[in-house]
Formats: structure tokens, sequence, C-alpha cells
């Protein structure tokens, strides 16, 4: 039995419910450069729908994802 690693888009979709926007700070958090990401929207891996924020293709934003995003997803601010 041999396992593989998961690529990095596989971790990414399986990091985020489905519904949830991806935002671009926090992918670079998880160490996915923006050249990356520009490679995951050319090939349709993800879908921009602002600036700095994704969807999967085929994904329609819900609102408990728009709230994960905001709760769990996205860089903490430093006050």
């Amino acid at each position: 039995m041999s396992t593989t690693p998961q690529t990095k888009i596989n971790q990414l979709l399986q990091a985020l419910p489905p519904g949830a926007v991806y935002l671009s700070s926090w992918m670079k958090l998880k160490n996915i450069s923006n050249d990356v990401q520009h490679r995951y929207i050319k090939s349709a891996w993800l879908t921009p729908i602002g600036t700095g924020a994704m969807i999967r293709t085929g994904d329609t934003p819900t609102l408990y994802g728009a709230i994960y995003t905001y709760t769990d997803a996205r860089p903490a601010r430093e006050y």
C-alpha cells in the first residue's frame, strides 16, 4: 500500500467547505504564492469573484461559506 502526498490544490480544496470564499491573503499564509494562485485560475480550479477573493470553479458562494471564511479562513488582524 503506497501513499502519495497530496498536491497543494487538493489540500486547498479540502481546507474549506463548499461555498467558502478563498482569500488570496489566506492562501499566501498557506504558502500558495500569487503565481500559483493565478495558475489555479488559468487551470479553472478557482474562479475570481473580486479583488483577492476566489471560489471553487462551479461553486456558488453561500452564507455559511462566507461566515466560515470570515471567522476561520482569514488572516488575524493585530490591533
